[in-house]
């Protein structure tokens, strides 16, 4: 091949490559890094000092939508909270439910609960294992979302911890 033709061809490619449309980027996750606040109360624990309520807010990690490519989870929804590891009174939050749509009420999910207790520390994890008959934890837990974006989570249940403790939680993930 001559020389000026192969010249005119890369001018020719260079320019077409100017044409091109650049690729878009992907979207955003909206399910991540959510600005959060919850609350949560801890009744008839046999140690007097663990009840109370508690309150946190800080980022999610995770707050919506958790299909992990699975079919049956296409309305599903899960809370990762917090993203960071400050020293708050509600050390974690970690909340699944296989079917949880917007506006609906379900009995099975889980759900586990960490709170600090002032300078006497933490005390085990307070878990809701209502999408587990046989451990009988159970609960329910309504999902709304906001005309701005929010979704607020309420949670009742029933945890074990040797005896049977009383959990609520509310928390709010915002856009």
């Amino acid at each position: 091949m001559q020389r000026s033709m192969l010249v005119g061809m890369t001018v020719c490619l260079i320019a077409l490559t100017g044409v091109v449309a650049p690729a878009k980027a992907q979207r955003p996750d909206s399910t991540s890094l959510r600005p959060t606040t919850v609350i949560v109360k801890i009744a008839n624990d046999p140690t007097p000092d663990y009840n109370g309520t508690y309150r946190a807010s800080g980022v999610s990690t995770k707050c919506g939508l958790a299909d992990y490519g699975f079919p049956h989870r296409l309305n599903s929804f899960a809370v990762m909270f917090p993203d960071d590891t400050t020293t708050i009174a509600v050390t974690s939050v970690n909340f699944d439910a296989d079917t949880l749509k917007s506006g609906t009420t379900v009995n099975s999910f889980y759900l586990s609960v960490g709170v600090r207790v002032g300078q006497r520390g933490t005390p085990p994890a307070y878990v809701v294992r209502a999408n587990r008959p046989q451990f009988n934890e159970p609960g329910t837990a309504t999902r709304t979302t906001t005309p701005t974006g929010s979704d607020s989570l309420t949670v009742t249940g029933t945890a074990t911890k040797g005896t049977k403790v009383d959990v609520e939680m509310t928390l709010v993930c915002h856009p």
